[in-house]
């Protein structure tokens, strides 16, 4: 990771969190106590430290901790901070971003996903979300395309044999937003090694164009567009629109 930007995250320490808990139960099953005190301790520790250190309770949730004295959290809500909660880790008043009694928001117990203000998902735990896709039409047939795995996942979709598309020798590429232009789609994404959105092709939506082109990368003379990612790109009868975020000093904008 680049000593700039490296932080201290939920995941790796829910992950670990996770573990400690697992050797703890193993242990006490096979009778080693003192084993099993050892890692009980080791996963208290790492509980009080996640909520401690991690936990922004202006914004209720669970965020990146920049390494380096007088630090702050990352001004941005990213979906790893969910992660905690996959492993019960939370104390209760931090169930805030779901509702485990359907109490709060009445709506029902678990998770809800919404969709225009629909409801188009929902479960009672955070540890799967799925949601059939709807129905294809009288007539309709599934196109094969080469190299992808005929077998469908429980929610309908089909995964590509050849994962990751993108990535690979070009690193990080993350936070896509795509668009189908004509008979293309193009591809807009963060290229973590260099710090900017690059822009990739493709007419299959499977083989994308190599090596990516950057569009915009790093402006540091603005004071906060030191790393530059998650773009959202909109086509209107005027060009397109591109939204993004930019990271500097340990704070997006």
């Amino acid at each position: 990771m680049n000593p700039k930007t490296e932080g201290y995250r939920a995941t790796i320490n829910s992950y670990m969190y996770g573990d400690a808990c697992a050797i703890a139960r193993i242990a006490e099953r096979a009778g080693q106590q003192q084993l099993a005190e050892r890692f009980r301790a080791k996963a208290a520790e790492l509980r009080r430290l996640v909520q401690d250190k991690l936990w922004d309770s202006q914004a209720q949730f669970f965020k990146v901790l920049p390494r380096g004295e007088n630090s702050r959290w990352s001004d941005a809500r990213e979906e790893h901070g969910y992660t905690p909660w996959y492993f019960d880790l939370p104390d209760p008043d931090k169930s805030i971003l779901w509702d485990k009694t359907g109490e709060r928001y009445h709506r029902g117990a678990g998770l809800r996903v919404l969709a225009d203000g629909k409801e188009i998902a929902s479960s009672e735990t955070l540890k799967r979300v799925t949601v059939p896709l709807p129905p294809r039409t009288a007539g309709e047939k599934q196109i094969p395309t080469p190299g992808i795995h005929a077998g469908e996942t429980t929610a309908g979709w089909v995964k590509y044999e050849g994962n990751p598309i993108i990535g690979g020798q070009y690193g990080t590429c993350f936070d896509v937003s795509v668009l189908k232009d004509g008979g293309r789609y193009r591809m807009w994404l963060s290229w973590r090694p260099k710090q900017s959105l690059a822009l990739v092709e493709s007419k299959d939506g499977v083989h994308w164009s190599e090596p990516p082109q950057i569009v915009l990368g790093p402006r540091k003379e603005t004071g906060w567009e030191d790393d530059i990612n998650r773009p959202v790109v909109l086509k209107r009868e005027d060009g397109y629109h591109l939204f993004h975020t930019g990271q500097a000093k340990g704070h997006s904008a």
